[in-house]
């Protein structure tokens, strides 16, 4: 098993050495700085000295939220003037975290101190820090859409830790930041040290994919024996990301179709 994992490692290196190695820091980083461990922010939210800014949807915060959270959108921020008198911690889940560092990047230049509470609504859950809602809806914070990871691709922290026989398409991903397959112990502690050596990067966000998604709780719980509590899955696996990145195509096209038929170059305006 040992020298099975062994392959499967170095040809997810050598994928890397082809579109973009996390290990070396290739891809968008997350400035560490911008960082607020989950311990940080409680001592500093219970002493009243930040103010926590939730920026998921309104239907999202309603089903959970850290009690006393601000709920608005990155445009509203922007105009609470009250904002700027105390720094500000951003949140979500946890994972989709390229937003939230461009919109770190424009509120610092208009004024704001501004940080992200690392790991997320997932890390804060992780310490025993009080949430309100759904008890049943907080499982969805571990959840990521095939959609958000598209989209997080292109940044160094997604950590993609897959259950996946080396045949299959995960390995093919755009960026392969790391792919490893942790069935056995020592795959297991590969993974906890390679999280232990990213700690210069503390956004890094493990992330499950198994092959249609019906495994992830059970990968989770069999990482969880291990410690590794804040990890996320994918949604619908594997899968569901092939369907998701075939529907973007498709529309992709259709779109394209439609600019050709229309004529991309055709002007609206009257010409006398």
């Amino acid at each position: 098993m040992a020298a099975c994992f062994l392959f499967l490692l170095l040809s997810a290196l050598a994928v890397q050495a082809d579109q973009g190695d996390f290990l070396s820091g290739e891809g968008k980083q997350v400035s560490p700085a911008l960082a607020r461990s989950a311990e940080e922010v409680m001592a500093e939210f219970r002493e009243k000295a930040i103010f926590l800014v939730d920026v998921r949807p309104e239907e999202a915060f309603a089903r959970y939220h850290i009690p006393g959270s601000l709920n608005m959108d990155f445009h509203e921020i922007r105009v609470r003037s009250f904002l700027s008198t105390k720094p500000l911690v951003l949140i979500n889940e946890g994972f989709a975290l390229g937003r939230l560092a461009e919109s770190c990047e424009d509120l610092s230049k208009e004024g704001f101190q501004v940080a992200i509470l690392a790991g997320g609504l997932v890390a804060w859950k992780g310490i025993g820090g009080p949430l309100a809602g759904d008890p049943f809806a907080m499982e969805e914070m571990h959840r990521v859409s095939p959609e958000v990871l598209a989209s997080e691709l292109a940044w160094t922290h997604p950590v993609i830790v897959h259950g996946l026989g080396r045949e299959e398409a995960v390995f093919t991903l755009p960026l392969a930041h790391t792919l490893l397959r942790p069935h056995d112990p020592e795959g297991v502690q590969d993974l906890l040290t390679l999280m232990g050596e990213g700690r210069n990067n503390p956004f890094l966000a493990p992330i499950i994919i198994t092959k249609n998604g019906e495994a992830n709780a059970a990968f989770r719980r069999y990482l969880a024996s291990y410690g590794m509590g804040e990890i996320y899955v994918l949604e619908k696996g594997w899968a569901g990301y092939e369907r998701y990145l075939e529907h973007r195509r498709l529309a992709q096209r259709s779109r394209d179709e439609r600019m050709a038929s229309t004529g991309s170059g055709t002007s609206c305006t009257l010409q006398d």
